[in-house]
């Protein structure tokens, strides 16, 4: 069953990672002299802002196109990114506590960069900028160059042991909001307490641009969430329920003791978290599952063979960690891994030879708790083919030994 496993997972990864992480979007691209390119623009899980972009004219091109700031003016992927060009001032300082300057270091350098537009409205608009030292946020007015928001750490002269934080940004914000703004007092104390982070200083620029919807580029809140439903096929085998009191001959463990799989049905219900939406590189995944379970073992000891039955409805809750290991825009894989609790009802029947009728019966728990690991193939975004196995979990003192091997097919309801 293990190699079973393995050969499925590999059959499904084999032809999807031979794209080596290729992630086009239908897009264009705004060329320095106003010229406009309308094709594919390969998306990536950027963690520092983009210098060079892949553009194909069609997908089925096989040399594609490089673009940076020396020849590309904006690049737009719909519902996903937009890159302007600017030159800006780019403050040089550490943030980190680890890697801070020992004195304020006010420096900085002037680049042609790509700004990630996060706000655009009627009166300013947010962008965000991450490099190597740090990540940055940077606003502008309307036909005027990006400044940054400014925020310095370093140490306190006083108290080297200790750290100032020089927040202007704070200052900034509201001075932009006693700008634009005629009842501006509200904002005013807001920004005074605002963290430099991307969600609470977006909360402030959508308030100086008069919180008005329809002219936000977008609100993105911390995550969204999709529901799915599902069915696969389980194999689940509860094992191990010897006592030191059960086959005297054998007082402490089955060495001979075989367990066989039932293959049963299962239904799934749950919700996927997105710890970042537009993304989707992390996802927490909450999980129920049910299915029946009718598994056997057989031990061979020295006074003969013993065979046991289990029937039993086994309920989990599944919470898991799902990693995106590949996305073509159409297909996504993902690795994960997980706890599964177990909650096993119904009965259990033994059969047994005539000697040991006066034995007592074996242990039986309810509640199991187990590792889980599993691979899903997300199909534009509606089907999850899914794989997972539980290994051997070891018997705790109120636990049964687990194993299951699962197939099966979700269906995601919800956002995209």
């Amino acid at each position: 069953m293990k190699n079973l496993y393995a050969t499925f997972i590999l059959g499904l990864l084999i032809p999807l990672l031979s794209a080596a992480q290729n992630n086009y979007k239908p897009g264009y691209l705004i060329l320095l002299k106003g010229d406009t390119l309308h094709g594919f623009i390969n998306c990536k899980a950027w963690n520092r802002n983009p210098k060079e972009f892949t553009f194909k004219d069609s997908l089925n091109d096989s040399k594609p196109k490089n673009f940076s700031a020396s020849n590309a003016r904006a690049i737009v992927i719909p519902g996903y990114k937009i890159y302007n060009r600017f030159v800006v001032d780019i403050s040089q300082d550490e943030v980190n506590e680890g890697s801070i300057s020992p004195v304020l270091n006010t420096k900085h350098i002037t680049d042609t960069v790509f700004l990630d537009l996060i706000d655009s409205g009627k009166n300013v608009t947010l962008y965000q900028y991450t490099d190597k030292i740090k990540e940055r946020f940077f606003i502008n007015e309307k036909n005027a160059q990006p400044v940054e928001l400014i925020l310095h750490v370093y140490p306190d002269p006083d108290h080297f042991s200790e750290l100032r934080r020089q927040e202007i940004y704070k200052r900034q914000l509201q001075h932009l909001a006693a700008k634009y703004l005629a009842q501006f007092q509200q904002v005013v104390n807001e920004a005074q307490g605002v963290a430099y982070k991307k969600e609470d200083i977006e909360n402030i620029v959508f308030e100086i641009n008069g919180a008005d919807k329809a002219t936000t580029f977008t609100m993105t809140k911390t995550y969204k969430a999709r529901s799915f439903a599902g069915f696969g096929l389980s194999a689940l085998a509860v094992h191990d329920f010897g006592t030191d009191d059960y086959l005297p001959l054998l007082p402490n463990k089955y060495p001979d003791t075989k367990t066989q799989q039932a293959v049963s049905g299962e239904i799934n219900l749950g919700e996927d978290i997105f710890f970042s939406q537009k993304e989707k590189s992390l996802i927490l995944r909450l999980e129920l599952h049910a299915a029946y379970s009718g598994n056997s073992t057989i031990t061979d000891n020295e006074s003969g063979i013993l065979l046991e039955q289990y029937h039993t409805l086994a309920v989990s809750f599944n919470p898991q960690l799902l990693f995106n290991i590949y996305n073509s825009g159409s297909a996504k894989v993902y690795f994960g891994a997980g706890g599964q609790l177990f909650f096993l009802g119904g009965a259990k029947v033994s059969f047994i030879q005539q000697d040991y009728y006066d034995l007592n019966p074996p242990a039986y728990y309810a509640i199991n708790f187990t590792f889980t690991t599993r691979a899903d193939i997300i199909l534009n975004n509606k089907f999850d083919i899914y794989a997972g196995y539980n290994p051997v979990s070891p018997p705790g003192q109120q636990q049964n030994t687990l194993t299951a091997f699962r197939v099966g097919i979700n269906y995601l309801f919800g956002v995209k």
